[in-house]
């Protein structure tokens, strides 16, 4: 079957962060907001360490990305053994404001591209959430001006799972009116954007432009241009599905 639906993984395929220091500010600004009122250094840790654990556990074992709110909330729960809306408010505003401050930058040759793929696929974007609001990363996209070559976008906070779970993969799909066997997905990890889109009946690309490839890739294609994109597409248009090893 032809190729009539093509989705894309946002971090490090589309979107690059310009600033490598952002994640130690952020984390620094969550600590300092905590030890500037009532607890130590060591609680503050403590409770960070704790709420990162839980986040990896669902991640790793179920396939769930809490969004930022929901995080700092457990957090806030961690530290104040209750709910505390008030404080879990101002700390949120300030996290997202920094957030805000620092824009990504899009990967070289992304605009044209998506041009040309959206005149002739429907374009979807599945992004697994963590920290970084959905509406913030589609007001960049707006901002940088790609936003509307996309028919859907997928955040996993606002679904049931996230990569490389299928259904996420699946119910994007359904959004943009393609079966799976006539999809390929484009994104930079092994796991989230090649065995989980093969595991939902698609076809997928890895995109190593960003981040290097690992030594041996299940992919359907493998290249580092974001331009070669549209070629490597219709090269697999009449290949076979690669099975599922799931």
């Amino acid at each position: 079957m032809m190729i009539q639906g093509v989705t894309v993984d946002c971090w490090d395929t589309i979107l690059v962060q310009g600033d490598n220091t952002i994640d130690e500010k952020r984390r620094r600004l969550v600590f300092d907001f905590f030890v500037h009122r009532e607890f130590s250094d060591e609680q503050t840790a403590r409770a960070i360490k704790e709420e990162r654990e839980r986040f990896m556990k669902g991640f790793l074992e179920e396939h769930i990305t809490p969004g930022l709110e929901e995080r700092l909330s457990r957090l806030v729960e961690i530290l104040y053994g209750r709910p505390m809306p008030e404080v879990l408010g101002i700390l949120a505003g300030e996290v997202v404001a920094l957030i805000q401050e620092y824009p990504p930058i899009l990967a070289p040759g992304v605009p044209e591209t998506l041009e040309v793929l959206a005149k002739r696929y429907r374009l979807g974007l599945i992004s697994n959430i963590s920290i970084t609001p959905g509406h913030v990363v589609r007001n960049w996209l707006h901002d940088l001006k790609v936003l509307d070559f996309f028919h859907t976008l997928t955040f996993s906070n606002d679904h049931a799972v996230a990569k490389p779970h299928p259904d996420i993969f699946q119910r994007t799909l359904e959004r943009m009116g393609v079966v799976p066997s006539a999809a390929v997905h484009v994104g930079n990890d092994e796991e989230l954007d090649v065995a989980g889109p093969h595991a939902a009946g698609m076809k997928a690309i890895l995109f190593t432009g960003v981040i290097p490839a690992p030594p041996d890739s299940e992919a359907d294609a493998q290249l580092d241009d974001f331009r070669m994109i549209p070629g490597a597409i219709r090269k697999l248009d009449r290949r076979p599905i690669t099975p599922s090893k799931t």
